[in-house]
């Protein structure tokens, strides 16, 4: 699975009651660096990259935790955070300190599903396309319009494709996301205005679930 950009690096600080701790725990806090790869969202079915580091503290001596789901050291300060469900997340920073481990800084994410992508087809997802523009690239894709979010893979597994000249349809069920020889021919064979549909589309995510996503209309000329 492809990782997610880091593009914020983000200091987070734990409430305490005592004022000498609260203010002991404020210089701890102020020393760690939590980089998520989106604010404070993690998503379900992705490997959600984050950064953890303490000024002035091996990283070798850092530990971290999550409530829920995984958080995986893949080297010294690149984490992946797995999450399963929706809500929140806490995820603790520790160091040892000459043997005592100690809680540098607490902080809570919260969790989503990933939003659904929109289908295009040479590029298009409304308004005319030109029959050569399909011909020279005769696929569909599903992309999402967050560009926080670049670089998810979506993987399209079925569609309906309908051509419409507004007295007569034509049909066919398509698997993958090319377009079959067929479809192409009735494109070829269709007039200018003619509405073609792909409906019943059915997406792969990244978690492994199958989802279906909105409809792609466009007209010919």
């Amino acid at each position: 699975m492809r990782f997610l950009p880091i593009l914020f690096a983000l200091c987070f600080f734990i409430p305490t009651l005592g004022f000498g701790q609260k203010e002991d725990s404020l210089a701890k806090a102020d020393l760690v660096v939590i980089s998520p790869e989106k604010m404070n969202v993690l998503y379900i079915g992705l490997d959600n990259p984050i950064k953890i580091a303490i000024s002035g503290i091996d990283s070798k001596n850092i530990t971290a935790t999550i409530n829920q789901g995984e958080l995986i050291r893949t080297s010294d300060v690149n984490w992946i955070a797995k999450v399963d469900s929706q809500g929140k997340a806490l995820i603790k920073v520790f160091a040892d300190n000459d043997g005592k481990i100690e809680l540098y800084a607490t902080k809570e994410f919260r969790i989503k599903k990933l939003p659904s992508p929109v289908v295009m087809l040479a590029g298009r997802r409304y308004n005319f396309i030109e029959r050569k523009m399909i011909v020279t690239s005769p696929y569909l894709m599903a992309d999402l319009e967050d560009y926080m979010l670049y670089g998810v893979a979506f993987y399209i597994q079925s569609f309906t494709f309908t051509i419409s000249n507004g007295t007569h349809n034509s049909e066919v069920k398509c698997t993958g996301f090319m377009l079959p020889q067929n479809v192409l021919e009735l494109i070829k064979k269709a007039n200018d205005r003619d509405l073609i549909t792909f409906s019943d589309i059915k997406v792969k995510f990244p978690d492994g679930s199958i989802r279906q996503v909105d409809d792609l209309n466009l007209i010919l000329k």
